[in-house]
């Protein structure tokens, strides 16, 4: 059983964020996902790990991974990756 579940919209930030730092530096956008993946198997086994975001959402979690916004749930089973977000953009409007 997987220990993180991404949800689509997660899915599709780190998609995003990928396409838009590979069009400058292709190397840059790789080494980050790879910084991301890895954040999200740390969460998956530590699910505290993070900072609390209470004020969010009950339960909600994040940590970071340079200028980007990892924001989870911790679950009994599993821990769910909700938004993955640049840490500038309007998260209140995002999540």
């Amino acid at each position: 059983m997987p220990r993180h579940v991404v949800s689509p919209l997660a899915r599709q930030d780190i998609k995003g964020i990928y396409k838009y730092i590979a069009r400058d530096n292709p190397v840059a956008a790789r080494q980050l996902r790879a910084r991301i993946v890895e954040k999200l198997r740390l969460i998956g086994h530590n699910p505290e790990f993070g900072e609390p975001c209470e004020e969010l959402q009950p339960g909600l979690r994040f940590t970071l991974v340079g200028n980007y916004v990892i924001y989870y749930l911790p679950e009994q089973t599993r821990v769910a990756i909700v938004r993955v977000l640049h840490g500038a953009r309007d998260r209140d409007q995002l999540l």
